[in-house]
């Protein structure tokens, strides 16, 4: 059924695969060639936590990088969260870093939840 909805130069390509998984694949090869990976991780790294009204709009936008990043590099689901925790912290706004330092908050888990309740003690 998905053959019959894709261009000729995609079937071609993807002719030769039965399962649907491996037509997947290899159109999301095709979106996400090797350079695209530079690009994206480009994203990841210019993700500032400042940019972000909720610290939780800043870990969905972490996140879908990552999603993106995995679909290109089939990462681990602790590969994924390691990167995620490591982009989270690193990326927070220098003031902030401070502040949880002065905390001793030292896990992304830990920062986030503080976060979140300093949020909702203004907005609430």
């Amino acid at each position: 059924m998905i053959k019959t909805l894709i261009t000729k130069n995609v079937l071609e390509i993807t002719k030769s695969h039965k399962k649907i998984e491996q037509i997947l694949d290899d159109l999301v090869k095709m979106k996400y060639d090797d350079s695209y990976i530079h690009v994206i991780n480009s994203q990841l790294q210019n993700i500032k936590q400042r940019n972000f009204y909720l610290i939780t709009h800043y870990q969905f936008a972490i996140k879908k990088i990552l999603h993106e990043i995995n679909l290109i590099k089939k990462l681990t689901s602790n590969e994924i969260k390691d990167q995620s925790d490591q982009i989270f912290i690193q990326n927070l706004d220098p003031r902030l870093q401070l502040e949880t330092s002065r905390l001793q908050l030292h896990t992304a888990n830990e920062t986030s939840t503080f976060i979140i309740q300093q949020e909702n003690l203004i907005l609430y």
